[in-house]
């Protein structure tokens, strides 16, 4: 997350925390990473009153391996969150380039093999997989640019949200890549836009406040 996402957001008079969690090179399998965000929300809530925090209106949010982890921590029910924000995360691990060409599934090999050490049982790890009724509210950004996670990942996260009866709003942005991995400045521009910003900041607005 850039800091002129969290910049934007913290000017909107949201406390803005940014975390630290293990990861594969730690030898950190998906619950190890859950189990570290789930600390740092509790630690946050512990001393709300420190950071001028409101213990009963968290929001997640992440991009890419971030966003994953937000719909994750979402709907385990552990961190008791209120809204989600998913920029461009995967759903599914198992399928993340299926739909890719060749070329682009070749070229993500080494980042879809670690997804096995990553989360050994992919069923568990699968967001969509977690979904109820009673999910917290969904915002979901995806590039139909996007060469690294395909924007059919959300697309089956926002599904199975809608099919649960919860409230997901999902978005595809025009011209948009995988955030600041994304090859161009060209496709990189829309996730510091004012749009997308705007609309994140109405949804935090809206379930937040």
């Amino acid at each position: 997350m850039s800091l002129t996402t969290r910049t934007f957001v913290a000017e909107a008079e949201y406390v803005v925390a940014s975390i630290q969690y293990r990861t594969i090179p730690q030898g950190a399998t998906y619950t190890d990473t859950l189990a570290d965000i789930a600390a740092a929300i509790q630690f946050l809530r512990t001393n709300a009153s420190q950071y001028g925090i409101d213990p009963a209106k968290v929001a997640v949010w992440g991009d890419s391996a971030g966003g994953y982890l937000a719909s994750m921590t979402g709907l385990t029910g552990d961190a008791n969150v209120q809204a989600v924000v998913d920029d461009f995360g995967a759903t599914d691990l198992s399928k993340v380039t299926s739909d890719f060409d060749t070329a682009g599934q070749q070229a993500m090999a080494p980042l879809t093999s670690s997804f096995v050490k990553y989360a050994p049982d992919m069923t568990a790890a699968n967001p969509a997989n977690r979904v109820t009724a009673d999910a917290p509210p969904f915002l979901i950004f995806h590039g139909n640019q996007d060469t690294i996670i395909s924007p059919s990942q959300t697309l089956l996260l926002h599904n199975a949200l809608q099919a649960a009866g919860a409230d997901s709003t999902r978005y595809v942005v025009d011209g948009g890549g995988h955030g600041t991995l994304a090859p161009t400045p060209e496709s990189r521009l829309p996730w510091t836009s004012q749009q997308v910003l705007g609309i994140t900041v109405n949804f935090l607005n809206k379930h937040l406040k």
